[in-house]
Order: C-alpha cells, then structure tokens, then sequence
C-alpha cells in the first residue's frame, strides 16, 4: 500500500470495525486503528464493549450513530480522550501523534514509550559506546574497538561484529525496559484506585452490579456469535 491510497475490503470483528469499514466505503488504515483502539481501550477501562448487540444490522446502527455512554467511574483524562478515538468522521478523529501527546496516555510512561518512529530511526545511528567496548572485549571475535565502529556504523564485512553488537545492544535495552516498567507498575499499585469501584466497596461497572470478568466473558461470547453471524452473510 502506497501513501495516498485506501482500502476497501471490509474485514475484522464487527464490533471493534470503524464506520467507514462497515459502511463499505473507501478507508485509510491509521484513522481506521485509531477508532478500533478506542474501542480497545473501552474495553479494557469499562469492563464492557461500547457498541454491542446480538443483530448484527442493530449493531450496525450504532456504530455508525457513534452512539454510547461513558461510566460514571472512568477518569477525566480517559472520558476526554475516548470520544475523540470514536468519532464517526474519519476526517475529525484524533490522530495517532495526537494520541501520543494527550494528558492520558503521557500519564507515567515508561521512559522508552517516549520515542517517536523517527526519534528511533535516529537512535539506530548513534553507536552505543558501551555496547561496542564490550564486543571489543569478546575474545572469540578477534576484533578492535575501531573495527566494531566500522562494523556497526558503515556496515563493514564483519557481519559476525554487527550481530553481535546488535543482539548485546537489543539485551541491554530490554533489561532497561522491563526496569522501566515494573517502576511504572509499582508506582501505579502504589497510587491508583481499583478501576471499578462502588459506595458499598464492591466491583460494579453497571447498575446491575455484573463483576468486570464477568461482563468480558459475556462480551466475548457475544462477539463471537456476532462474528460467526457477520462471516456467514
């Protein structure tokens, strides 16, 4: 797919589909994700499915409608942000950069989430020093720090230099990463209230008081029959 082109085909579970797609009309893909991410995320703070309904034409009808309702307990970042992910405009959507820098999801990001594509297209271009001293220092590569540079900078014939460099580099930014993350996760266990939460202390994202596991295993099975529903016509 070439920039400036659309899709057509109409593909996906109904209930996360954008608009457009179910409308059968051309689509880009970006504005399309963007809509099946705010459903996602839906999802995942409510407990629930923000379109949903056992006929797939009255499911139908309410995506297109962009109709739906936003629970009392959700936060202010995440009740500004979910309506800008699922408008019915393609062309009024928030858009994916924009999303990067919205209140909601900035909110105690993992350090290496900050990188834009570009800013680590870029990154790839620098030379880790200390990656590269430690493949200098790997007896069975016979090499030196100049030729490590050369390898992995200007993409010399030691291959068996760059992989190296580039698998001890890809290790040591996992190690960073999944440092990053269990900080974010005990600061978030430290700090952040139970997403679902009533007066009387129970779980309850609806007034009929359907436990949050409870309520995705119904959705689940709804989007299932749905699916099977969708396919077959």
């Amino acid at each position: 797919m070439r920039d400036g082109d659309f899709l057509r085909t109409s593909c996906g579970s109904p209930n996360y589909a954008a608009p457009e797609v179910i409308s059968g009309n051309l689509y880009a893909g970006p504005e399309v994700d963007v809509w099946s991410c705010g459903v996602i995320l839906y999802a995942l703070l409510c407990g629930s499915l923000p379109f949903d309904d056992e006929s797939i034409p009255n499911l139908f009808k309410k995506i297109k409608s962009g109709m739906y309702s936003l629970p009392s307990h959700l936060s202010s970042l995440s009740r500004d942000l979910i309506p800008r992910m699922l408008v019915v405009d393609p062309m009024k959507r928030i858009t994916i950069p924009e999303i990067r820098q919205h209140p909601w999801f900035q909110h105690k990001l993992p350090q290496y989430l900050h990188f834009t594509p570009d800013m680590l297209e870029q990154q790839e271009k620098v030379l880790d020093h200390e990656t590269a001293d430690e493949v200098a220092l790997i007896a069975a590569l016979h090499t030196t720090r100049s030729e490590v540079e050369q390898a992995v900078m200007f993409k010399g014939n030691r291959t068996d230099v760059r992989v190296a460099y580039e698998l001890i580099l890809d290790s040591k930014r996992s190690r960073q990463r999944a440092a990053e993350v269990a900080m974010a996760q005990q600061a978030a266990a430290a700090s952040t209230p139970p997403a679902f939460t009533s007066t009387s202390g129970g779980a309850s994202p609806s007034a009929g008081g359907t436990p949050p596991s409870l309520a995705i295993q119904q959705q689940a099975q709804n989007q299932q029959r749905a699916e099977q529903v969708w396919w077959r016509a």
